[in-house]
């Protein structure tokens, strides 16, 4: 009998366990409120407007490395193809990111130009032909 009652209290721990170790790994989701979308040229997305590759993108961009919306993506989300592909592929737009940085968070352009001039080589044509 206390086998049997150790199975049973075994079995139900491993279930458990299982359960919470998948409730863990689950990726929480993303808050599409306050999607931090700035711009004057074009007026920044909300979700509700958004059409479905653009929130495809969205949603790309929030769960992926980035976790957020800051940089070029209001411009970058009127051909959302294009902007998730970029993302995806781990594209720099590194004077497109310090231009949006100087205009919106109020970074000298002294540090802007350090940024582009420091910022480690990178071989864009690797890989292509």
């Amino acid at each position: 009998m206390p086998y049997k009652v150790a199975l049973i209290c075994g079995a139900a721990i491993v279930v458990l366990m299982t359960s919470l170790l998948l409730m863990a790994q689950q990726t929480p989701t993303p808050d599409t409120s306050n999607l931090g979308l700035v711009g004057d040229r074009f007026k920044p997305l909300t979700w509700d407007t958004m059409s479905p590759p653009q929130k495809t993108m969205t949603m790309n961009l929030l769960t992926g490395p980035r976790r957020g919306m800051g940089g070029p993506f209001n411009v970058l989300l009127r051909s959302p193809e294009m902007g998730d592909l970029a993302q995806k592929l781990g594209v720099d737009m590194p004077i497109t990111e310090q231009v949006y940085r100087v205009l919106h968070e109020r970074r000298s352009l002294t540090d802007a130009f350090t940024a582009l001039v420091e910022r480690a080589h990178k071989d864009e044509l690797q890989g292509i032909g």
